[in-house]
């Protein structure tokens, strides 16, 4: 769906948000697997296993760092974002 926005601070906020859902989705696909392949391995750790546990840890501590840091919005004068003040 494409969500159509004059202001420049709303399409960084669509994007952040857009961001946020992917690296949760894609984290939590990656930890599925993860475990899917321990149980199936009857709880031996796989090379499989090795690879897609740190990368869904990683992508998930990635959108969770990212939703707590919020949406970078550039405010007007000086190029001061609203995080600085």
């Amino acid at each position: 769906m494409v969500e159509l926005v004059k202001d420049v601070r709303l399409i960084r906020i669509v994007r952040w948000r857009s961001m946020v859902h992917n690296l949760l989705i894609i984290g939590s696909i990656f930890l599925a697997a993860a475990l899917y392949r321990l149980s199936e391995d009857n709880w031996a750790f796989s090379s499989l296993t090795a690879i897609y546990l740190p990368v869904g840890m990683v992508l998930l501590t990635a959108g969770i760092l990212l939703l707590m840091r919020g949406p970078i919005i550039y405010v007007e004068k000086d190029g001061v974002t609203e995080n600085d003040i």
